[in-house]
């Protein structure tokens, strides 16, 4: 990223290919990456309820990653 002519070519592919959803790990990673690009404040008005009830975690996640 800090060459920007460089980057620019290797982000080319991206006029000729279109991302596939294969994963919930790759949605999460570009939901992740849109959230962060965007302008858009959010707020959470009760965090607790945000974190523990509504979330949408799966127990375990690191080890079922490191399990491929």
């Amino acid at each position: 990223m800090k060459n920007r002519i460089e980057y620019m070519k290797y982000m080319n592919w991206t006029k000729k290919y279109r991302k596939i959803q294969e994963s919930f790990e790759i949605d999460a990673l570009c939901k992740l990456c849109e959230m962060t690009t965007k302008k858009v404040r959010q707020t959470i008005p009760n965090i607790v309820d945000w974190w523990e009830i509504k979330s949408n975690c799966s127990s375990n996640y690191a080890n079922k990653l490191l399990e491929r």
